[in-house]
């Protein structure tokens, strides 16, 4: 394994709601794609996959990045929720829907989205590059709201490149690259929030105290 510049050159807006994203998730996302395993909703519904990313030492993490967006314009879009009259009228007995209150209100959802310098995400890693471009290939989006066209990928470039100290889990000013332990030796700046230092990133159990990239929105 070796180390290994990741580049995804995007054609328009993405929304990144933490301001980054790992880059280890997207390569076992795209594993399970692959491999067809069922998605998983609960703890107990997770299958184990590997990815061809070196492990640190101790093996609680993978040898990989999050890329952190540099904004250059944000906005804000909204997502409409719209209760289904149709559905609601032909399985049930009412003779009218009030929209504007209840349950069956339609409201919006405000979401965050933006470009980034130059349309592109760049991440770090260790690990094997004819694997991870075979993976990355099966990534067509990054980010969230992917059916509404956002974080579409143009290309992925995967390059060998010369590591730093500390490459990649911290940056040449010692700061934090990706979630790491807050006893992480040679840690530099970083925000502290709760979260796993491994995926899958959703999973709310287990979570801990974590030093994360300097990004926000």
């Amino acid at each position: 394994m070796i180390p290994l510049h990741v580049r995804a050159s995007l054609t328009g807006a993405l929304s990144l709601p933490d301001g980054y994203i790992h880059l280890d998730a997207l390569l076992a996302a795209a594993v399970v794609l692959r491999d067809e395993i069922p998605p998983a909703h609960t703890a107990e519904e997770i299958v184990p996959v590997e990815i061809p990313v070196a492990r640190e030492p101790g093996g609680c993490f993978h040898l990989a990045s999050a890329a952190v967006a540099l904004w250059e314009k944000m906005e804000t879009r909204y997502t409409q929720r719209r209760f289904p009259v149709t559905e609601a009228a032909v399985r049930s007995a009412m003779k009218s829907i009030n929209l504007s209150a209840g349950r069956q209100k339609n409201y919006r959802i405000p979401m965050e989205a933006g470009h980034v310098e130059g349309d592109r995400l760049d991440w770090w890693c260790v690990g094997e590059p004819g694997e991870i471009r075979s993976l990355l290939d099966l990534v067509t989006h990054v980010g969230r709201k992917r059916s509404a066209g956002l974080g579409r990928v143009r290309e992925w470039v995967v390059d060998e490149c010369e590591p730093w100290e500390d490459f990649p889990v911290l940056g040449r000013d010692a700061e934090a690259l990706r979630h790491l332990p807050l006893d992480w030796p040679g840690l530099g700046e970083h925000l502290v929030r709760w979260g796993r230092v491994s995926y899958p990133y959703w999973l709310r159990a287990d979570l801990a105290e974590v030093a994360a990239p300097l990004a926000a929105l």
